[in-house]
């Protein structure tokens, strides 16, 4: 039988001692306790010969007793979960009747109503190697402690004569919970033939294949010598402890042969199990049990704590463990250690550890150990933590470096607590609509081999704008504290720039300037914005104090639908705003016909012109100036002999734009075409140039010159001039110098192409200039003299008209001077001799001030004397005052005699003040 502790030495068979190294590291073994001594064994063979005379029919059979055990223990544990039984090697199924008569007594099947069945229905006489078939099993067990559980039995039997014996004790029980299988469990995955066994003979079985993979409570295995090989296949069930109970056989035949049974015992134990070796008389050796486990405490500092344990059936010593240190309680009191007392009845197994005084010293990890005797095993309790609080002395909140928030980034904050034991636990309080990433505490030593903590919590926020100057506070809990400890930050957020085009133009043409603004807002302040379009970068500015930052952008039709876009920088990152460019710009053509256009009689003629604008351009098709049609298309299904014409593509956007227009001569294919050449002069002597012209529709392949029947190539005399393609005009010309030009050299010339449709040539003559050299220049200047007549007497006309029209303007003024001069009669005109030159002033009587100063003096003509003489003989004989100071700033100079350009009068910003200069 199996359970979850293993035992230290196996004997068996009389006297027999076997000594193995034991691994000392698996924690169910005292760390002093390596092998079965010499005495141990001789005492366990003596027990097992006791055992064996007590009982002369003593043999692998063995009481029920242990399963009695079980079952107690596990009353209302599996209430409501079904409880699986395996049966490996089931036989004839009288475990599974022992196995019903103690968890399903209400079927009433035992090992005697089995009996019976095997033999009155299937004529068996097989009572079981330990007479199952006379035993009542569990029918009278204590009803009112029953499990209230369901099972469920697997039975495993791959002989063919016992499956049928099995099937038919399924269908005789009529149970759902029974499930027969015609497999042997082993520890390899195939399949073999099984050797036919005797009628009632067990051990000639064979193992087969699966794996144990159910989660079941207890398992018997019963293979007839295979055991060995379903533990082994039972590996990954056992290492997770899914089977509770395990039974199975030794007896030394098949795989025992080659297996001892110390390393099946010793593998079991390294698993967890505690091997008993059981027989008729029970159990063989005795149990010491701790029944009150010492548990984990959080003691105050200063305070006692007492930590229990309880054994039941002791026989070892005590000894309590501090941190893996067994010293503490074989003597009672421990005078080594004042604090420390074990208390308790011994007798009654009572060996509780009271420590006084609690300090920081007693903090670790507490185990109570019973030692081992020959008797009975040791046994190890639970381990317990005894934990001294010390409660923190400070908190402080801070940032986790770099130590700064950038919106829409991650940022980190760390909440500290010092010096204290057990840890603290956080809580944080933080603004709402904030996302929390991660929350994660760390607790380390203050320093090496210190038991006082620091406990360290770090929460990952993702920092938004909204956050700025908000708090968040952290909470540290401990449980020596009464209050919490609290640390508040105020959130500090640093965004990128918040960047926006505010002026914009509604509507832009093309190579006209426009300005252009946006605005910059940061924390911290940006220190660039950037102006450009795509990748192209216009203007860096500086930061600047108001946040407005203006463009001044001439706009180009390449700059159409490229992205304009502010850009800000600062140490939280980049921004910008961006807007597309529409831009108005006059059309263009991207493709249009060639100017000329073949087509057959007969043919599809598609003509098309691509024109870019915006916005997107109307296109006209006219032919010989009458439309046509529209779009960029224009096309006739079949050319007849009136489609041959010049065809126009107008392009016209709105009246914004001049229109555009491309034009192509539709022609039907044929020999090259000449424009009617005109006939060229040249003088004896000189150097002359004869040229062609022809239509521009199909490429040429050759040209030449004829004169007098004879073809001219490239001499002295003459020089031929290859076709050439005359870029301002779509035409080709090809030509002929001829140098020095004699009386012979006159006369028809031939100019001769060829293209692939056939050859054409037009003739040109050149003719003799005649010599008139003294008749053109008498024409040419009596010209220039009728010109030169017509241009002076449109002069005089115009001076005379001109010295009028001031002479008039002139006495107006004078007159409007004369007429102001009368009514002020506190002023005068000085010395007004006739012809004399003389000083001029106008003076005010009743103030004694001079109004108008002529400075310096100017000559008085004819034409001023006439206008003042009235004047003069009334004031003939008042004083004459020197001349006074220069006058005011004049703001207006009129001419005042056309006739001297010195004589001049002035008029000052006072409509009542007029200041004359003669």
């Amino acid at each position: 039988m199996v359970r979850p502790f293993t035992r230290l030495c196996h004997t068996f068979r009389g006297n027999i001692r076997r000594q193995y190294p034991i691994n000392h590291h698996h924690h169910h073994y005292l760390p002093y306790t390596k092998f079965c001594t010499q005495t141990e064994a001789d005492l366990q063979g003596e027990k097992y010969n006791q055992l064996r005379k007590e009982s002369i029919f003593w043999s692998a059979c063995y009481s029920d007793a242990y399963l009695a055990k079980f079952y107690l223990a596990d009353l209302n544990m599996f209430a409501h979960r079904k409880m699986l039984f395996f049966d490996v090697g089931a036989n004839k199924g009288y475990t599974i009747a022992k196995g019903l008569s103690l968890w399903m007594p209400h079927l009433g099947i035992n090992g005697i109503i089995l009996g019976e069945f095997l033999r009155q229905k299937l004529k068996l006489k097989d009572c079981g190697i330990c007479n199952e078939c006379i035993e009542a099993g569990f029918i009278n067990f204590k009803r009112d402690e029953r499990v209230h559980t369901a099972i469920e039995i697997h039975a495993f039997e791959p002989q063919p004569s016992t499956y049928q014996v099995l099937t038919k004790m399924k269908r005789w029980m009529n149970s759902s919970f029974l499930h027969i299988h015609k497999v042997a469990l082993s520890n390899q995955s195939e399949i073999r033939a099984l050797r036919k066994c005797p009628a009632e003979f067990e051990q000639c079985a064979l193992p087969t294949t699966s794996n144990l993979n159910e989660r079941n409570t207890y398992q018997k295995i019963e293979t007839e010598g295979f055991d060995p090989l379903v533990i082994q296949g039972a590996e990954n069930i056992l290492n997770r402890h899914q089977v509770r109970l395990f039974l199975f056989e030794y007896h030394g035949i098949h795989m025992w042969r080659t297996t001892t049974l110390y390393h099946v015992i010793n593998d079991l134990g390294h698993k967890g199990y505690l091997c008993y070796r059981i027989g008729q008389t029970g159990c063989g050796e005795y149990l010491q049990t701790i029944l009150v486990q010492p548990k984990s405490v959080e003691v105050p500092l200063g305070k006692t704590v007492v930590l229990d344990c309880t054994v039941f059936n002791q026989y070892g010593e005590i000894a309590w463990c501090k941190d893996g240190h067994c010293t503490m309680g074989r003597e009672r009191p421990l005078y080594f250690i004042p604090r420390y007392e074990v208390i308790g009845d011994k007798q009654a197994g009572i060996n509780s550890l009271k420590i006084r005084d609690v300090n920081l010293d007693d903090d670790g990890i507490y185990q109570c150990q019973i030692g081992r005797t020959i008797e009975a095993r040791e046994v190890l309790s639970n381990f317990a933590n005894l934990t001294v609080l010390i409660p923190p002395n400070q908190i402080s909140l801070t940032y986790v470096p770099p130590g700064i928030a950038i919106s829409g980034k991650e940022f980190k904050l760390k909440c500290e607590v010092l010096n204290a034991r057990p840890s603290a636990t956080f809580t944080w309080q933080i603004p709402t609509n904030t996302h929390i990433v991660n929350i994660s505490q760390l607790n380390e030593p203050m320093t090496t081999n210190s038991k006082l903590l620091a406990s360290i919590s770090i929460i990952t926020l993702v920092a938004d704008i909204s956050q700025h100057g908000q708090e968040i506070t952290c909470e540290a809990a401990h449980v020596a504290l009464n209050k919490s400890l609290t640390s508040t930050a105020i959130i500090a957020i640093d965004y990128q720039p918040v960047v926006k085009i505010v002026l914009k133009p509604t509507k832009m043409y093309e190579d006209k300037d426009y300005w252009f603004e946006c605005t910059a807002e940061s924390r911290p302040p940006i220190t660039e914005l950037v102006w450009k379009t795509n990748d192209t970068i216009l203007q860096r500015i500086s930061p600047i104090p108001d946040g407005r930052y203006p463009l001044h952008l001439t706009v180009t039709r390449q700059m159409h639908n490229q992205h304009l876009s502010c850009s800000a920088l600062n140490s939280a990152g980049i921004a910008e705003d961006v807007m597309v460019l529409n831009i108005n710009y006059s059309p263009t053509f991207k493709s249009f016909p060639s100017p000329y256009t073949l087509a057959r009689v007969g043919d599809l003629l598609m003509l098309s012109c691509d024109v870019d604008s915006n916005p997107p351009a109307n296109i006209l098709w006219t032919k010989n100036g009458e439309f046509v049609g529209g779009g960029s298309q224009y096309q006739i299904p079949e050319v007849h002999e009136n489609d041959y014409a010049v065809y126009a593509c107008i392009a016209t956007v709105g009246g914004q734009f001049t229109k555009i227009v491309a034009s192509t001569k539709v022609v039907a294919p044929g020999p090259p075409r000449f424009y009617p050449p005109q006939p060229v002069l040249a003088s004896r002597g000189s150097e002359v140039m004869l040229k062609c012209q022809l239509e521009k529709h199909i490429e040429l392949t050759n040209s030449f010159w004829i004169f007098k029947n004879v073809t001219l190539i490239n001499t002295m005399k003459y020089t031929v001039v290859p076709v050439r393609d005359i870029k301002t005009i779509p035409r080709y010309e090809m030509g002929l110098i001829i140098h020095n030009v004699q009386k012979n050299d006159f006369g028809e010339y031939e100019c001769h192409v060829t293209n692939q449709y056939g050859t054409e040539y037009a003739r040109l003559r050149l003719e003799k200039r005649s010599s008139h050299l003294l008749m053109q220049i008498a024409i040419y200047f009596t010209l220039l003299v009728l010109l030169s007549l017509i241009l002076f007497s449109s002069y005089l006309c115009c001076h005379h008209a001109f010295q009028v029209d001031q002479k008039r303007i002139t006495l107006g003024r004078m007159r409007r001077v004369q007429t102001w001069l009368q009514s002020k009669p506190s002023m005068w005109i000085h010395n007004l001799t006739a012809a004399e030159k003389i000083p001029l002033t106008v003076y005010d009587v009743n103030s004694g001030v001079t109004r108008t100063t002529l400075d310096p003096p100017v000559d008085i003509i004819e034409c001023y004397v006439t206008m003042m003489d009235e004047q003069k003989r009334q004031n003939f004989n008042r004083p004459l005052l020197p001349p006074p100071l220069p006058p005011p700033i004049l703001i207006d100079r009129m001419p005042f005699c056309n006739d001297d350009q010195s004589e001049q009068i002035y008029e000052t910003a006072d409509p009542t003040s007029w200041h004359i200069d003669v």
